[in-house]
């Protein structure tokens, strides 16, 4: 999705100053009432009185799309995680006890980081699209979680802010989660993932991410795939761990 095609809005007159504000930071126009959006917007970014959503001019009657660590599913899901029953803990292939440093070099919409932060690990989170990073910084901001300050969020090309690091001074594991559209064409289709795949598209430079993260990585890199989709590159993984949807690929470094 082009930047020129989302604009800022808001519902809640309290939050004028932060729409200002984030239109500003993310050189977007700001539209005061969101019902006079035209067709020239694809989406509106937009601050409601709880929370900042995304919200698809043509299809107003929705609810704008919005992350949520705290929802039931969520919580569910992160009171039943274990060491043991997480497959990405089990990949990331450390005792939080013994503070591995983690990067999520593919932040997204942040729940395996979540679901790692609640079992004692540590993670820097890395997000390149702004528009899915002032989501997520929102999400955060909104969580009570007490573990929610395990998660460091920075904005920035994953692979830029690899380069900066040397191999003895990189992270213990770095976590890829890249973004694929191919697709069975009977699959359902969730709507975050439609979101995703507006907003990011297809993770051209994956390969180039994975050699990068290859070099960096003290340990291991750990490479999250659909069961069925072909390996990230040629090179096969030392081993994996799949589950019913998706594996994790592991490359030891």
């Amino acid at each position: 999705m082009k930047q020129n095609n989302i604009a800022v809005s808001l519902t809640a007159p309290k939050r004028l100053q932060e729409a200002k504000n984030l239109a500003k930071r993310l050189q977007l126009e700001l539209i005061m009432d969101p019902k006079t959006a035209t067709k020239t917007y694809d989406y509106l970014l937009l601050l409601t009185r709880d929370y900042l959503g995304l919200q698809k001019v043509a299809d107003k009657k929705c609810v704008p799309f919005y992350l949520d660590f705290s929802s039931r599913k969520m919580l569910h899901r992160l009171k039943r995680a274990t060491l043991r029953n997480e497959l990405v803990a089990r990949a990331i292939g450390f005792h939080p006890r013994t503070h591995p440093v983690i990067v999520d070099a593919t932040a997204g919409l942040g729940r395996d980081s979540l679901i790692l932060a609640s079992l004692g690990f540590k993670v820097i989170l890395l997000e390149r699209s702004p528009i899915i990073h002032a989501l997520l910084q929102d999400a955060l901001n909104r969580c009570s979680l007490p573990y929610i300050h395990h998660l460091h969020l920075i904005y920035a090309n994953a692979i830029d802010w690899l380069k900066k690091l040397s191999h003895d001074g990189g992270p213990d594991v770095i976590y890829i989660d890249p973004m694929f559209l191919e697709r069975n064409k009977s699959a359902s289709v969730k709507k975050e993932m439609v979101v995703l795949q507006n907003l990011i598209g297809k993770d051209e430079d994956a390969k180039e991410l994975f050699y990068m993260a290859l070099a960096c990585a003290k340990y291991r890199v750990v490479v999250k795939r659909h069961r069925l989709a072909a390996n990230i590159v040629e090179r096969a993984p030392n081993f994996s761990l799949n589950g019913k949807i998706n594996r994790f690929d592991i490359y030891i470094t």
